[in-house]
């Protein structure tokens, strides 16, 4: 049913005694995850098959996506942590973000922001 629906933008429909054609003029938007898990290096990664069979998506399936992009996550344990543990303070300590950038650094933005607003004090 996925197939005729995404080439040709019809649906045939035969129940009930009622055959009828119906039009799909939509987006499709997908996203799969590789079924062994993330990281794990498997097959030559710019090898269009590769990706099929990675995520368990038939090619007859995925040839009718207009574009396919792979996004790959490189495996950096001390940098997913350190994200995690930022996004878990931010949503725990039950401030806003507005509230959290005007009270932490988070970067060279802010510092900016800092050093800028202390030399229009000076003026």
């Amino acid at each position: 049913m996925m197939h005729p629906a995404m080439e040709q933008q019809k649906v045939h429909v035969a129940k009930g005694g009622i055959t009828a054609t119906l039009h799909s003029r939509c987006s499709i938007l997908a996203a799969a995850n590789p079924k062994e898990g993330p990281g794990l290096p498997r097959g030559n990664k710019y090898e269009c098959n590769w990706s099929f069979k990675e995520t368990g998506l038939p090619p007859p399936l995925a040839s009718r996506f207009d574009i396919i992009w792979m996004i790959r996550d490189e495996v950096r344990i001390h940098d997913d942590e350190r994200i995690a543990r930022h996004i878990l303070d931010n949503r725990t300590s039950g401030k806003s973000e507005a509230q959290l950038e005007n009270t932490i650094e988070l970067g060279h933005l802010n510092r900016r922001r800092v050093i800028h607003h202390h030399l229009r004090k000076r003026k």
